[in-house]
């Protein structure tokens, strides 16, 4: 996976502590024991708060937390560097806002800060992201996965395809 944002801050994992990468909005947390470690974690060293970044890596699949990273680098890269849309992506997160009304015109669920625009039962079938919307509330933690995403902006996507769920 490729994200490319506003670097907020980095703090590698320790025995005692969760490491942490925070671009814009968005929350990564570096993998150590536990999900096939030893791996290659980098951060430029000219990379400052303010920055634009560009995180390369692979998202580990976990049932207890969302974005952990095994292996990434992390570089200074232009401004408005993303890869080409689609972005294939399965974004997870805490449900900090959501509005799904009406499932079948479809809304909006917001993961720790961004925000993806779903499509529902109306919209052509390949974009369809599948909701299941009595689960989907503040609070919860959930997964869009096998979603292909559109910048609209650099806290805003659209999600195209993929299924919501529920991660716990």
């Amino acid at each position: 996976m490729r994200w490319c944002g506003a670097f907020v801050s980095y703090r590698a994992g320790s025995p005692t502590q969760t490491g942490e990468v925070r671009i814009g909005p968005v929350t990564f947390l570096p993998a150590t024991e536990g999900f096939g470690a030893p791996y290659s974690q980098r951060v430029a060293s000219d990379v400052r708060p303010g920055d634009w970044v560009c995180l390369s890596g692979t998202i580990a699949r976990s049932d207890t937390a969302p974005n952990v990273l095994t292996n990434f680098s992390l570089e200074n890269a232009s401004v408005g560097t993303m890869p080409p849309p689609p972005i294939l992506a399965s974004p997870c997160g805490l449900i900090t806002e959501v509005f799904v009304d009406d499932p079948p015109s479809g809304g909006f669920v917001t993961l720790n800060g961004t925000k993806f625009l779903v499509q529902g039962a109306r919209a052509v079938q390949a974009d369809l992201v599948q909701l299941t919307s009595s689960e989907l509330k503040v609070g919860v933690s959930v997964c869009i996965n096998g979603s292909r995403l559109r910048p609209i902006d650099p806290a805003t996507f659209e999600a195209l395809g993929g299924r919501v769920t529920v991660t716990r």
